[in-house]
Parts: structure tokens; sequence; C-alpha cells
């Protein structure tokens, strides 16, 4: 009996252990999402008719990512910037902190993987806070209501998607459908341009042209992902990002409620303002 009991308790063990290690090999495979990859709601575009569009769904996490990391460092006394920040976005996790542990020189005091776990326990308590960015709401109504499929890509894995959509629930069930980033099509991260190629295969009646994708995003390799697919791109950045890494997009808009659909051959938005930096 007691070699029984032994061995139920090594066995449970083992069991939590293959759990951890499952859960790190996620998190080091999952995208620098949130704030630092930006989730991303698009829609397909026709100029007559309308059917599906592409869109990044914009949920405002970019603050969580930014204030864990910049507790991290106080540590270390240092500072987090967005030069440092640019060079995370878009990345997978365990990429990301591997740029984040050496640029920042504590890579001898603290590992990528340790940083990592760190990071994910104070994620975990804010990610069901999470607010959607200015506009994104009544874009996505507006498209809806006028009969434009719409879709999400977001970068972030399944348990990390619960946590950051569980106070929106009703907005995200309009979208035609969502691609996260452990979707099986999604073999790289951005810039590489999976996530949105799986996204456009999945509209009702097949794969859509990409040429007739509009896609929103806030992070530079969101951008090129877009670009690299053959879609458009509405970028809408943070204010402290570096102009430079505005030259890629179609649009570069201040936020979501700068965006004119009828820019795009879309139905117009009623008090839509047109403030843009650029539209090539």
């Amino acid at each position: 009996m007691y070699e029984e009991e032994e061995k139920d308790e090594e066995n449970g063990k083992k069991a939590s252990k293959n759990e951890a290690e499952e859960e790190e090999e996620e998190e080091e495979e999952e995208e620098e999402s949130g704030g630092e990859a930006g989730e991303s709601f698009y829609f397909p575009f026709w100029f007559a008719g309308f059917p599906p569009f592409l869109v990044p769904t914009k949920l405002d996490t970019e603050k969580f990512y930014t204030e864990v990391q910049e507790i991290i460092l106080a540590r270390y006394n240092k500072t987090f910037d967005w030069s440092l920040k640019a060079k995370m976005m878009g990345k997978k996790a365990i990429e990301a902190a591997r740029v984040f542990v050496e640029e920042t020189g504590i890579s001898d005091s603290l590992t990528a993987e340790d940083f990592l776990v760190e990071r994910e326990e104070m994620l975990q308590k804010m990610f069901p806070t999470s607010d959607l960015m200015p506009g994104a709401s009544r874009l996505i109504h507006h498209l809806h209501e006028n009969g434009i499929p719409i879709c999400v890509a977001m970068g972030t894995h399944t348990r990390h998607f619960d946590l950051k959509t569980q106070r929106h629930s009703k907005l995200f069930s309009l979208m035609h459908h969502i691609v996260r980033g452990d979707d099986p099509e999604v073999k790289q991260g951005k810039p590489s341009p999976d996530i949105f190629l799986a996204a456009a295969n999945r509209f009702e009646g097949g794969p859509v042209d990409p040429q007739m994708i509009l896609v929103f995003e806030d992070a530079p390799s969101g951008v090129l992902a877009a670009k690299n697919a053959g879609m458009s791109v509405v970028m809408v950045p943070d204010a402290r990002l570096d102009s430079s890494y505005y030259q890629v997009a179609d649009q570069v808009l201040n936020s979501l409620l700068d965006f004119s659909p009828d820019d795009w051959g879309l139905p117009p938005l009623e008090n839509a303002s047109t403030n843009s930096f650029s539209l090539v």
C-alpha cells in the first residue's frame, strides 16, 4: 500500500513537472504580444459589395508589458525605454526576452527564461483588466452593422487571449473568426506573414486575395508581416515610437478614432476624423 502511495506521489510530481515544462515551452513560443506585438483586427475589403475585412483588434495591453518590465529593471537601477521596446515588439517571447536581458546588461543576473517566469506572474493579474483602444469598439460595430465580416489575428496564445478578452466577449463575438499565436498554421512569428495568411484563408467562400485585405497594426513587425502577406496596412502606433518605423505602412493614424472608412471605399463613419500622418 505504501509503495502504491509513493508511486502515486511520484507520478503526481512528474505530471506537475511536465505541465510546468509545457507552460514554459508555450511561453517561449508565444509572440511578444498584446502591447508588445499588438493584437490585430483586420478585414478584407472590396470597393463594391464590401465582402470580408481583416482587421487587428486593439486591446490596450501595452501598458502592462511596459509596467512589468520597468519594475524588473528598477531592481538593477536601469530604465526601460522605447528604443528597446521597438526591438522586442512582435518577436517570439523567448527571443524578446533575450533582447531584454542582453540589451539592458542584466543577463548575468537574470536569464531570459527567469525573466519570462517573473513577468508572467505579474501579467496574469493585469490582463483581466485590459481595455480596448479608443475607437476600436466604434469601428468594429460600424463594420459589423454594414455587413463587413471581420476577423482577429493575435500573436498571443489562447490562455492569454482568454484573460485579455474576458471583459469584451460580446465585441469579440462579432468576429467571423479569431486566429491566435498557438494556431497550428502559425509556424513563425511576425514579420513572417503566417498569422495573416492563416486568417485570410478562413472566411466563407475560401481564401481572400491578400491584395483585398486591410490590416490595422501598431507594431513595426506586424506592419512588415502584413506587407509580406501582400496586404494593405493602416498603422496606429504609440506616439512614443520613433517615426522611422512608419515608412512601410500605407496610412498612419494617431488613433482608430481618426480612421475614415471612405478613404478605403467603405461606408462612411459618422463624425469620423481624418487626422492622419500620411496616406499613400
